[in-house]
């Protein structure tokens, strides 16, 4: 798997691999407060298959759900949870190449 993530991508799945998190929890790490604009971040996210995201809500009659209602809970996919096992993996891997130029003395 060889996707660039930036800061708050990496933060997000690896809160995610832990638990679920609420719309709230989700919104406070991205720094996303209008929801009435997309956020990229989850775009990104859910575009890769990393994390789904469950709406639930009182249905407003048109296909929708009534605003007030609405309440979002993020978790990470299978696929999202492989990325954050090699991140992992890749942060020692680079770790060890770092102490094989400058070997503690």
């Amino acid at each position: 798997m060889d996707i660039d993530f930036d800061r708050n991508s990496k933060k997000v799945l690896k809160k995610l691999y832990r638990s679920d998190l609420s719309g709230d929890e989700f919104s406070r790490i991205v720094g996303w407060y209008d929801r009435s604009q997309p956020n990229e971040i989850e775009r990104f996210l859910r575009a890769e298959q990393l994390i789904t995201v469950h709406t639930e809500g009182v249905p407003d009659g048109a296909g929708g759900y009534i605003p007030e209602t609405v309440t979002r809970r993020y978790t990470i996919t299978r696929r999202g949870r492989a990325a954050v096992e090699q991140l992992r993996q890749n942060r020692g891997e680079t770790l060890l190449r770092i102490l094989d130029v400058f070997p503690l003395r």
